[in-house]
């Protein structure tokens, strides 16, 4: 039998072996794969903002409030890389 690859994960040609939760679960493993990109990146770049308008406007290093901002920007920045390179090899 013929085997065709799909994400490097080989389907079967014959529709005995194809069911539809084998179907639904390739479908599954793929959005978990390429959702988690999409909130990342927007959560990085959110961050990235954050910390630019903390760091480069005047006065606004000095406040607690600001402070504790950019340190909980930074967190989720790091955090945010980290889930953006979690589904890749």
């Amino acid at each position: 039998s013929e085997l065709r690859y799909c994400c490097l994960l080989p389907i079967p040609q014959s529709s005995s072996m194809v069911t539809p939760t084998t179907a639904t679960a390739l479908a599954r493993q793929k959005a978990l794969a390429i959702v988690p990109k999409f909130t990342a990146a927007t959560s990085a770049i959110s961050s990235i903002i954050v910390i630019f308008l903390i760091v480069y406007c005047r006065g606004k290093k000095k406040t607690t409030y600001h402070r504790l901002i950019l340190g909980m920007s930074l967190c989720d920045l790091t955090s945010s890389v980290a889930w953006f390179f979690t589904t890749w090899p």
